[in-house]
């Protein structure tokens, strides 16, 4: 170029002229930039109100499906697959198959559907308690939020409170077992006989009364399958074994008897008990007979 300046008459440009330029060129590219870039802002700024405006949309159908789900479902029963184990009683039970009394973020307490204790009647359901993990925390405090914040129910908010509610309303069923067996109540009894037609019988005796049993007695008879009386030891009707205790208030006893007590016909089908007599710890006794018989059949 520089030796064709002449030849392709190239003119020569000050240094003033070539700022001019310069500038001039930069002018226009900060224009079309300004442009463009504009041009991108406004894309990028549609874009977020379009996401936030997609975002309160998910937010409100989710708060929606929560409500939805709330109205149609009750929070204390659920089907979450979940084996909880208690630190009460150190059993487990299966989440789906008992009732959350209510939640917080170190403990869930519940009962389970099937009571702890069923005797002559009433029933005793004892409050679990587990710690709570993350698996179940998240899906109920999602879902359920203010609802188990703010429980109607919570007669236990801390294990000490939960052993004791459970004292209390143990007390409370003893108490109505009283109302009903002042003396005590076979809880449970059955009998077998063996190779050579011994009788070899077990029973199980809860004690409602204030006083210790020393010595309890169980009085019974045998009878066939057309309720004829069987024998015993080939000349009595009526047979006897002893237990000994102490058997304390709201406690029970049992006593099995693993070898011949007394000797029946092999036609044996059932027993009855005809009597109970109960020695307690001074030394004095009760005699129960007849409807103050009571055998709990649940």
């Amino acid at each position: 170029m520089k030796r064709n300046v002449l030849k392709f008459k190239i003119k020569k440009v000050n240094s003033e002229t070539t700022n001019e330029a310069v500038l001039e060129v930069y002018d226009m590219m900060e224009k079309q930039y300004k442009i463009k870039n504009d041009s991108i802002l406004e894309i990028q700024r549609l874009k977020r109100e379009r996401f936030v405006k997609d975002s309160l949309e998910q937010v409100k159908k989710e708060e929606l499906k929560r409500h939805e789900f709330r109205l149609s479902h009750d929070w204390h029963k659920n089907s979450i697959h979940a084996f909880l184990k208690c630190l009460s009683c150190d059993e487990y039970h299966h989440l789906e198959d008992c009732y959350l009394v209510t939640i917080d973020s170190n403990y869930c307490y519940y009962l389970s559907n099937e009571p702890t204790i069923k005797m002559l009647g009433l029933e005793y359901k004892e409050v679990h308690y587990s710690k709570i993990s993350t698996y179940l925390k998240d899906p109920f405090f999602t879902i359920w939020k203010d609802t188990i914040a703010n429980p109607k129910c919570n007669p236990q908010s801390t294990p000490q409170d939960a052993d004791r509610y459970n004292n209390l309303t143990f007390l409370s069923f003893c108490m109505k077992l009283k109302e009903k067996a002042p003396y005590g109540f076979i809880k449970d009894y059955s009998w077998s006989l063996n190779s050579v037609n011994g009788i070899e019988p077990s029973f199980e005796f809860f004690n409602t009364n204030d006083k210790t049993i020393k010595y309890i007695e169980f009085h019974f008879s045998v009878f066939n399958a057309v309720n004829d009386i069987c024998l015993l030891d080939y000349k009595t009707t009526v047979g006897k074994v002893r237990g000994v205790g102490p058997v304390e208030l709201f406690d029970s006893g049992t006593w099995e008897w693993d070898r011949a007590t007394h000797y029946t016909s092999a036609a044996a089908d059932h027993m009855r008990i005809v009597k109970i007599v109960i020695t307690y710890m001074d030394g004095t006794t009760k005699t129960l007979t007849g409807n103050s018989i009571i055998i709990n059949k649940d």
